[in-house]
């Protein structure tokens, strides 16, 4: 289940195209850029017990290193530090946060160390913008990009599951760490700011897209939306109406249209990644048993809308991707995959939203 919908649909995509909704969606980019910019020049700070923090400070430090022997040298650590913080990955089947490191005391986290491929050039050109901090899913609705600090927050609650690459990580810490020697040898910042400033600021691209997603699919369901109001040290525009109504029209626009269910998240814009497909999109790894619990609640708020989404504009267009749909069904109940979830109220729950909101659809 967790590899539907992961890869680029075989025909060409054509938007629907909302002129008003657009510029609402730039609204929110710009929202965007303006918050990441004020945090990443920000004196704020984690606790000293943060969970980024503990693992930077669990790094080998590689001090002599070029950046390329340095990476490979924490690719080859980095199943001890998964063992260690027992995070989810292909080796470590890992365990739930409660409450979240990231969304604070209402959220069950899910975190799935992960190593994806990057180009030693362009993250030393680009360090500042790499993001080590991924959401797949999270509960929340509300796009005003309150930073993911684990401070218990207002709205929604549930389950997130968030990726960590260890390695870029790594690399973007001592980068910014040379830069700080550099230019502020006498007092350099702490590993507490670095974390504030890139890793959780950059997490934002994510963090909103993922709230988009869900703004979106609670529509669908015919969920009421909350106004969460978010407090920044500067104003920002809201939006909340225009982007609820906007996105009505949207979900109208769609359900006229005999699309595949992969074309239509490729066809509907995101806020920080170009479309729907990139948001959910999972790294490429081995999908082993110890992580396939993971990543499986990462998938089911996105297969639940789709196929109700099918039932609602008339269940003969996407037959064959529900039976795709099927078939992942009948593998998770034969292989077990669930019993590794991590608390019994996330393993009842998700075998309750599986069985009353996929499996009642295909």
């Amino acid at each position: 289940m967790f590899t539907l919908y992961n890869s680029p649909s075989d025909t060409s995509v054509r938007q629907v195209t909302i002129s008003s909704f657009e510029r609402i969606m730039n609204g929110h980019r710009s929202n965007l850029s303006r918050v990441k910019n004020h945090y990443r020049r920000a004196n704020h700070a984690t606790k000293s017990d943060h969970l980024l923090v503990r693992i930077l400070q669990t790094l080998p430090s590689g001090k002599d290193m070029d950046l390329l022997s340095y990476r490979d040298m924490i690719e080859d650590y980095q199943n001890e530090l998964i063992r260690h913080f027992d995070l989810s990955s292909p080796v470590n089947v890992g365990k739930s946060f409660y409450p979240g490191v990231f969304m604070g005391e209402d959220s069950e986290e899910i975190l799935v160390a992960v190593n994806r491929p990057f180009s030693i050039g362009e993250i030393s050109t680009n360090w500042q913008n790499v993001s080590p901090v991924q959401f797949l899913r999270h509960p929340k609705t509300n796009l005003n990009l309150e930073l993911p600090i684990g401070q218990p927050t207002p709205g929604e609650t549930g389950p997130s599951v968030i990726l960590i690459d260890i390695p870029l990580l790594a690399c973007q810490y001592r980068l910014w760490r040379q830069r700080e020697l550099r230019i502020n040898p006498e007092y350099p910042k702490t590993p507490m700011q670095f974390v504030i400033n890139f890793p959780l600021t950059n997490s934002l691209d994510s963090l909103i897209d993922v709230a988009y997603f869900n703004q979106l699919r609670a529509l669908f369901f015919g969920e009421p939306l909350e106004d969460v109001r978010v407090l920044h040290p500067f104003y920002l525009n809201n939006y909340f109406e225009k982007t609820k109504d906007g996105n009505i029209e949207l979900i109208h626009s769609y359900l006229d249209r005999r699309m595949s269910f992969g074309e239509m998240l490729e066809s509907i814009d995101a806020i920080g990644k170009p479309n729907l497909r990139k948001v959910i999109e999972i790294p490429s790894m081995a999908f082993t048993r110890q992580v396939k619990w993971a990543l499986t609640v990462a998938r089911l708020p996105l297969i639940s809308m789709l196929v109700l989404w099918e039932e609602r504009a008339g269940g003969s267009f996407n037959r064959k991707e529900l039976n795709r749909v099927k078939r992942s069904l009948r593998q998770l109940r034969s292989d077990r995959a669930l019993d590794s979830l991590g608390t019994q109220a996330l393993a009842d729950q998700t075998k309750i939203d599986i069985e009353r909101d996929i499996a009642a659809y295909v």
